[in-house]
């Protein structure tokens, strides 16, 4: 009785099918690997940077104020403990406000922010905060994500004076942007923006 069976020509095709169907399924399974991690570092960037950024929106809505109840309830003078003006450049911010809600703003109320330069080679790669006269504190982590750019605009409209006022006031308004990308794959960046207008106007004094 003769046998059947396959032939090696056969086999080879088979084999070569085979290694046809497996490679496609490995280079599916290499790609959706590889997108995924590209996601979860983009999201990881993009985490980091929004933490950041509310951070810094967070102190500059705050900026200014006082707890005027309890400092000026009786004379209704606003001007008893005049807010202090946010101190704003390019890259940086210091703000100062009443948090402990006792009519007066402490050194220990000052709230600073900066783009700072962490590796010695006169580039910035952080964002960096400060409470009161106390030391910089990185907000991200320089060898994971380098801030690339950091500017705080200041778009305030004009002050509101109307002629014999005893003070001018101004609703500060600021724009911020901040731009980071990932240390080990810099094809991998993220800007962010926002608007930010503090909750307390700036009153000051006419003289």
């Amino acid at each position: 009785m003769r046998q059947q069976g396959i032939s090696l020509v056969e086999m080879m095709i088979a084999l070569a099918l085979g290694m046809i169907v497996v490679g496609a399924a490995m280079a599916i399974y290499v790609s959706a690997f590889s997108a995924n991690s590209t996601q979860m570092r983009m999201s990881r960037l993009n985490n980091d940077l929004r933490s950041v950024m509310t951070q810094i929106t967070r102190d500059l809505r705050r900026a200014g104020y006082h707890n005027w109840s309890l400092a000026t309830h009786a004379s209704r003078n606003y001007l008893t403990n005049p807010q202090a003006t946010p101190t704003i450049t390019a890259s940086a911010s210091t703000t100062q406000y009443d948090e402990d809600s006792n009519s007066a703003a402490a050194n220990s109320e000052i709230y600073a922010f900066q783009w700072a330069d962490t590796d010695g080679d006169t580039i910035n790669d952080t964002i960096q905060a400060r409470i009161g006269s106390g030391g910089w504190t990185n907000l991200t982590d320089p060898d994971v994500i380098r801030i690339t750019n950091f500017v705080i605009t200041n778009n305030s409209p004009a002050a509101i004076n109307p002629t014999g006022a005893v003070a001018a006031i101004t609703i500060p308004v600021y724009a911020i942007e901040i731009t980071g990308q990932l240390v080990a794959d810099a094809t991998i960046q993220r800007s962010i923006r926002e608007t930010v207008r503090a909750r307390n106007p700036i009153v000051v004094a006419n003289p």
